[in-house]
């Protein structure tokens, strides 16, 4: 061996070889084959195989025919087989051929007919993520020289999986990371698809220096008074608080309306390097607030939630990872304070980083596809959270104020059951006093797209909004515009919030996705409670009145449009008959709940003091007075 040339270089506690000629390479399979040492081997180029695929063919063509075939053509398979669907079990009208590297089964990419048949010739796709070895369950080599000692892929034991005896009921254990999940699963930490990208390099002295710079420019802000609006000012835009940079000239342009900014706290360590700006002139939204009271007094009191966020966009990105360029310019643009996406396609290897802003993410590891994200500004305070759901992907933040309000971007699958979307609503809905839910619904109704067709999962949640209180904010024009031509736009890109109102919707042609970015405006003043905290009572004698001529009788039904139509008719004489004859009230204290065991109890006593002032028998009034809560 020491008299062949190649080179060596350790790895880990292993060390891995180089040989310079395929003398030295065969030797050493030899010689790990000889002493049966514990290595595995790359193999050599030149052993090699052609792996394609043949379509065109009927499933139930005979292998045999097929070989028969290529031999007439000077083509010599090695295997020839057809190949199963895994869901299904039944065979699939595609062929795969192994063949040996040289130039005569080369020839057999050039074939344009095959038994009588036209057909394709492709090369067979390998698997997704890297090689991994069936012997060791390693990564990046195969078993076929592989000499390693054994691991099974289920129970992560030192035996081949073939003799395994744990059935497909039990639960797998990886021999990786001892998870609930076999080795060969995509999702396992250890496989080096998951594998975060190491940390960018940083010059000490650099970042030193930047830092040093930064936190003087602070310093030197916060010295600065600022200068005392007078009368004279009315024709220029307010200058903002220390914490702001001047404003450009751009702003003088602006009508004479007193526009008050919002208070961001500034992180010394990481300043903005946007400029701010005064809402009306860098955001691109259709409100302009104005600002009618008296300042506070007290300018050292802390902001208030809705001073601190404002404009929230949900998008579909449909995979972000080539739309990072695009995004960034529009966040540079309409400056939002949180960004919620969906559809990332994001793995844990890969990077989703803006400046000035902190990105939260949830990717899906089972199958490809799907994930959500939510991107916030790093000037206010908020925190992540985690809420298990079953039907939904979701990614959650707590933005801390006074009053906290829960941001949640949410991507139900089209494939999911409709049931299961209310417990997970409620699950992220519960015990929160402010929150809102954005994202993908996959949902469609004529409450909120009007041209789009019902779905269950639509009924389900306009069933739900209504019977809850909750309250649903939509675009008046759609959100997804499908690549399909026999497809129509629809709107299922919306929110559901609670202890929020008055919210502004606006849907932006912008970005290159199927799906639209949907713009929620938060008012400055928003302290209107919501329909969950309203009481409805309604005048049942006036609905009857109302419904009674309203509804002229049983209409004459020709056809099944005529049936839908009128059926649609009874259902708006309906809804604007409970209106008319309804009165809310609104409850402005904080609802006590009670638990169930305390409520059935008190309906109890309810119904014996009612009977007791119909009958005054003596034994209900004595059990009522024996009766504990």
């Amino acid at each position: 061996m020491t008299k062949e040339k190649l080179t060596a270089r350790t790895r880990g506690k292993s060390i891995k070889l180089y040989p310079e000629t395929p003398e030295a390479y065969h030797r050493i399979r030899k010689l790990i084959d000889d002493e049966k040492l514990e290595a595995f081997t790359f193999q050599f180029p030149s052993e090699k195989e052609y792996r394609v695929v043949i379509r065109g063919m009927p499933a139930d063509m005979p292998v045999n025919e097929v070989i028969e075939n290529l031999e007439e053509l000077g083509i010599h398979p090695k295997e020839c087989r057809v190949l199963i669907n895994r869901k299904t079990g039944q065979p699939m009208p595609i062929f795969s051929v192994f063949l040996e590297k040289n130039e005569d089964d080369r020839n057999i990419y050039n074939l344009k007919e095959l038994c009588f048949m036209k057909i394709v010739v492709e090369t067979m796709r390998g698997k997704i993520g890297p090689a991994q070895c069936y012997r060791c369950q390693g990564f990046f080599h195969g078993s076929r020289f592989c000499t390693r000692n054994p691991k099974c892929v289920k129970c992560g034991k030192p035996h081949l999986t073939k003799d395994c005896t744990k059935t497909k009921n039990e639960e797998p254990t990886c021999c990786h990371c001892q998870g609930n999940h076999p080795a060969n699963f995509l999702g396992c930490p250890q496989n080096p698809l998951n594998r975060p990208p190491p940390p960018p390099k940083v010059n000490f002295w650099e970042e030193r220096a930047r830092i040093k710079k930064e936190m003087q420019e602070a310093a030197k802000n916060n010295i600065t008074p600022p200068a005392p609006p007078t009368s004279q000012q009315n024709n220029q835009t307010e200058e903002t608080s220390s914490s702001h940079p001047p404003q450009t000239s751009s702003s003088t342009l602006q009508p004479q309306t007193k526009f008050v900014p919002r208070q961001v706290q500034m992180m010394p360590s990481k300043p903005q390097t946007r400029s701010q700006e005064t809402p009306s002139s860098s955001r691109n939204v259709p409100l302009n607030r104005t600002e009618t009271t008296k300042p506070k007094e007290n300018s050292e009191d802390p902001p208030s939630l809705l001073d601190t966020l404002s404009q929230l966009v949900t998008w579909n990105a449909d995979g972000v990872l080539e739309k990072i360029p695009e995004l960034e310019e529009y966040i540079d643009r309409h400056d939002p304070d949180v960004i919620a996406l969906q559809e990332t396609f994001l793995r844990p290897c890969h990077s989703l980083n803006f400046p000035n802003y902190i990105t939260y993410r949830n990717n899906r590891r089972t199958h490809r596809g799907g994930g959500t994200a939510i991107i916030i500004k790093k000037s206010i305070a908020h925190h992540s959270i985690e809420i298990p759901t079953n039907s939904i992907q979701n990614t959650t933040i707590v933005i801390e104020e006074t009053h906290n309000i829960t941001i949640c971007s949410i991507y139900r699958p089209p494939k999911q059951p409709p049931q299961a979307l209310i417990p997970d609503l409620l699950r992220i809905l519960r015990n929160r006093t402010k929150c809102f839910i954005v994202g993908d619904y996959n949902a469609k109704h004529q409450t909120w797209s009007p041209h789009s067709t019902i779905n269950q999962c639509g009924r389900v949640l306009n069933k739900f909004t209504k019977n809850c209180g909750f309250l649903l904010s939509y675009s008046s024009e759609p959100t997804i515009v499908p690549y399909r031509t026999n497809q129509r736009p629809a709107t299922i890109d919306f929110g559901i919030s609670c202890g929020l109102d008055n919210i502004l919707v606006e849907t932006q042609a912008e970005l290159s996705s199927d799906h639209n970015p949907v713009q929620f405006i938060i008012p400055e003043a928003n302290n209107s409670p919501y329909a969950q905290n309203c009481t409805t009572f309604t005048n049942w004698n006036r609905f009857q009145e109302l419904l009674t001529t309203s509804v002229p009788g049983n209409p004459k039904i020709n056809n099944t449009e005529e049936i839908e139509a009128n059926i649609d008719q009874l259902t708006n004489h309906i809804h604007n008959a409970i209106n008319q004859s309804s009165k809310i009230k609104v409850i402005k204290h904080d609802i006590t709940f009670i638990p169930l065991a305390i409520r059935k109890k008190i309906k109890e006593k309810n119904r014996l003091r009612k009977l007791w002032q119909t009958t005054h028998y003596p034994p209900i009034k004595q059990e009522l007075n024996c009766k504990e809560i």
